[in-house]
């Protein structure tokens, strides 16, 4: 790969000016400041990264195993090059994966007071050993406060025969996965979200047997993609939180799901065509859908009035748009005799 070579080389050539005095090159070949991620997670420790001192590492393609390891606060994990969101790990340009089988606690750890880090462009593969126990983690973050945000990775938590619900990412604090794939077979959670944290997945594919589960906190997951081949026991685990979905399809949950639609001023509610000849709302029913294709109701969740799955209107009363006052009656094109009593439809037989 000359390119990412040529910016391996111009990072070098830059590293002694400001901003890139905080920075260090991995590079599985030798030519970088390390050849191991953990080896450079563990010098950037030592030189005291902050929120407002932060540290990056940059990851050159490669396999890199890696025993479990600490990343410091402040400091962002980016790979120069972009992983596959399928295959397996050799077709991937940036695999950091674990020596051995994992058997407890977390593969990644994120640190700090207020933890600020980013990973950009890597695959994060742990296999987890067959007498794991249900702590594993591939990612964990137990910092309160802090901002985790996660682009264009592939995280993966895999092991068929183990029976315990293993994590992905395991976090208290806030974050964002944007363009990646999470999960695998097995019984891996993709995210567990502990007290206070908010989280939101956007453009994600999340392949796990066990979903997504909220245990507290807020979870957004927005025009993203659940299952694979092999079905998914659970999508959507709210257990003690809440879980806002648009724009996802999910097949099976637990605990209150929040279907929040597209809105394009979340405010207002309002939703624009995006031009003359579209239709800017289209709800469009399964296949022999038996439910009501839409529904008003009140703030205690009273059906007001509904449409049917055969596009047939219910209400408590219509209005026919005429003068308060007004009363008569008239007939529809299919026969039907509608009665209007004060300006309101009040039956039609």
């Amino acid at each position: 790969m000359p390119e990412i070579r040529r910016v391996i080389d111009e990072l070098k050539e830059m590293k002694g000016t400001s901003p890139w005095t905080r920075t260090v090159i991995v590079d599985i070949g030798g030519k970088g400041d390390f050849t191991s991620v953990k080896a450079a997670c563990d010098y950037v420790a030592t030189q005291s990264p902050t929120w407002n001192s932060r540290w990056t590492i940059y990851i050159q393609p490669g396999i890199y195993a890696e025993s479990p390891f600490t990343v410091p606060e402040g400091t962002s994990l980016i790979g120069l090059g972009c992983p596959s969101l399928s295959g397996n790990e050799y077709r991937d340009s940036i695999t950091i994966r674990t020596t051995t089988d994992l058997v407890s606690g977390a593969f990644i750890t994120i640190d700090g007071s207020i933890a600020n880090s980013q990973f950009v462009n890597l695959f994060l593969y742990v296999w987890m050993s067959s007498s794991a126990t249900s702590d594993c983690q591939v990612i964990s973050c137990s910092v309160a406060n802090s901002n985790l945000n996660f682009s264009g990775c592939r995280i993966t938590a895999y092991n068929p025969s183990v029976t315990y619900n293993l994590t992905c990412i395991k976090t208290l604090g806030n974050g964002q996965l944007l363009n990646c794939r999470i999960g695998q077979l097995g019984t891996a959670k993709v995210i567990a979200l502990e007290s206070g944290a908010t989280f939101v997945v956007q453009y994600c594919w999340i392949n796990s047997k066990y979903g997504v589960q909220c245990n507290s906190g807020n979870l957004y997951i927005f025009m993203s993609k659940f299952g694979d081949t092999t079905p998914m026991t659970l999508d959507l685990n709210n257990v003690g939180g809440n879980i806002y979905v648009s724009e996802t399809q999910y097949s099976t949950s637990s605990g209150t799901i929040t279907n929040v639609g597209r809105l394009y001023d979340s405010v207002r509610g309002l939703r624009e065509a995006a031009n003359s000849t579209s239709t800017p709302l289209i709800l469009k029913g399964a296949t022999s859908q038996s439910a009501n294709l839409t529904e008003w109701r009140s703030s205690l969740d009273a059906v007001l009035a509904s449409i049917d799955k055969d596009g047939k209107i219910s209400a408590a009363g219509f209005s026919s748009g005429a003068t308060p006052g007004v009363s008569g009656s008239f007939t529809t094109v299919d026969g039907k005799t509608v009665t209007v009593t004060n300006g309101l439809i009040t039956a039609i037989v």
